[in-house]
């Protein structure tokens, strides 16, 4: 993730950066690799640098090309070493070696990110650079500690009140601001993972998204009735849906949407995708009543949490005048409705633009599939899609004459998830990974009473 080595950078040092006595051991290069890590950096340099020992000295460059992997644990430096290795590493063999390790390091340190549940793309740079500065313990002792969903709100509250962590506010701090400031890319959306975290549970204490501005929180709705007094906009389904909406998208702010009647979200989507097929963190608008003019009835608004199939999905809730501030429902789509009264009209599905909230559209079952009664089972790939191109959306169909593999990551050589016969129809909405120049497609199809999503290679796909 580009923007995670920026900030990491940012936090280091240049190219030709030496400590040579960082906490008790040597840290060199613009990631500032640390002990083992720098003898195994500089490893690498000597042996692509074909001047290394005649700008390291004889006796340094065999120590670091014959030192076993733990030797550099309390291995510091004197005057002339860091001389010597700030060169090696200013060297364009030692540059091109150090971009090529970062991206590695700071690709590592994203994927972890995403393993413990952090997906929102400021607070994974966040993450990045807790672990790059303090290691994967430390990355992963905060995010566990983090109020979920994870945004970066939440993770920087818990780094700085983390045992370790916290002793370094004014970089913590740093990074936070710089995290808030960036502008994300189509390509570092579509390399998050698409994972969805649903809210089953009523907001906890002090969530800012259910919380008026008044009072220190995000949302400008207005108070509920009666007023919850940990959440002050419950109980009313906009303040809510207005909420919830924003959490899912994890800017710390609420910034899509109006708190406006409920059935007039969709009047105030702005740019915002409107459809009538479930999504999940898509907002659910109902109207009442014969007009949108508030004097016949507000209408209703809900967030789908969970998709069962195309027909029946789990949403959270909340509404005015309510007994509880909060409640999920499953709903069924009926004539069309999703349940609800029949004084109400269903206008359509808000779809959230959170990366994890793409691709998640049920697809119709493979063609020679019948679909099942009850609900089907759930396999999804370990991996994330690393890229988003719009234009690759669409159905697919399957040309491989004996199958084609739909596998947990990118590759031939990745675990495979099921074999789709010849014909079988999947569908894309736009993420790929691209490996030695084949656009691995993130797809998702029904299949023997079970929803795969999962890697395909697009050579044996046809757009329809």
């Amino acid at each position: 993730m580009q923007s995670a080595q920026k900030i990491i950078f940012g936090n280091e040092g240049g190219y030709s950066s030496v400590n040579a006595n960082d906490n008790g051991a040597v840290s060199v290069g613009k990631v500032q690799w640390h002990a083992g890590r720098a003898l195994a950096l500089l490893k690498k340099i000597c042996a692509a640098e074909s001047g290394a020992a005649s700008i390291l000295g004889t006796a340094l460059y065999g120590e670091i090309t014959t030192a076993a992997s733990g030797a550099w644990k309390a291995r510091t430096v004197n005057s002339a070493e860091k001389a010597a290795i700030s060169k090696l590493l200013s060297t364009d063999t030692g540059k091109r070696v150090q971009d090529a390790q970062a991206e590695t390091d700071v690709g590592a340190y994203v994927d972890h990110g995403l393993a413990v549940g952090v997906d929102a793309p400021a607070a994974l740079v966040y993450f990045a650079d807790m672990e790059n500065q303090g290691g994967g313990g430390a990355s992963a002792r905060v995010a566990a500690a983090a109020q979920k969903p994870v945004t970066l709100d939440t993770i920087h509250a818990a780094g700085l009140a983390d045992r370790v962590m916290g002793k370094y506010a004014t970089r913590r701090k740093k990074v936070y601001e710089a995290a808030k400031k960036l502008k994300w890319s189509e390509e570092e959306k579509g390399g998050q993972n698409m994972s969805f975290t649903p809210r089953l549970t009523r907001p906890e204490a002090g969530n800012k998204y259910y919380i008026t501005k008044a009072a220190g929180g995000y949302s400008d709705a207005v108070k509920g009735s009666p007023t919850d007094s940990a959440c002050n906009v419950l109980s009313n389904c906009v303040g809510y849906a207005y909420g919830r909406f924003n959490e899912i998208i994890g800017e710390g702010a609420c910034k899509h949407l109006r708190p406006v009647n409920a059935e007039n979200f969709i009047q105030y989507k702005g740019t915002l995708e409107v459809g009538m097929e479930p999504r999940l963190g898509a907002c659910m608008v109902w109207q009442k009543g014969a007009t949108l003019k508030g004097s016949d009835g507000a209408g209703h608004v809900a967030i789908v949490e969970k998709i069962v199939s195309s027909t029946e999905i789990v949403t959270s809730e909340s509404g005015w005048g309510a007994s509880k501030p909060f409640w999920t429902q499953t709903r069924k789509k009926g004539s069309g409705n999703w349940g609800q009264g029949s004084s109400y009209k269903f206008l359509g599905f808000i779809y959230n633009p959170a990366a994890c909230c793409q691709g998640t559209v049920p697809s119709a079952p493979a063609a020679a599939e019948k679909p099942s009664a009850t609900p089907t089972t759930e396999k999804k790939a370990k991996e994330a899609a690393r890229s988003l191109n719009k234009a690759l959306a669409g159905t697919y169909v399957v040309t491989a004459d004996k199958g084609l593999h739909i596998r947990s990551g990118a590759g031939s050589g990745k675990s495979s998830l099921a074999v789709l016969p010849k014909g079988t129809k999947v569908r894309n909405y736009g993420y790929y990974t691209d490996l030695s120049g084949v656009a691995w497609l993130y797809v998702q199809v029904a299949y023997k009473g079970v929803t795969y999503t999962g890697f395909c290679s697009g050579q044996y796909l046809s757009k329809q």
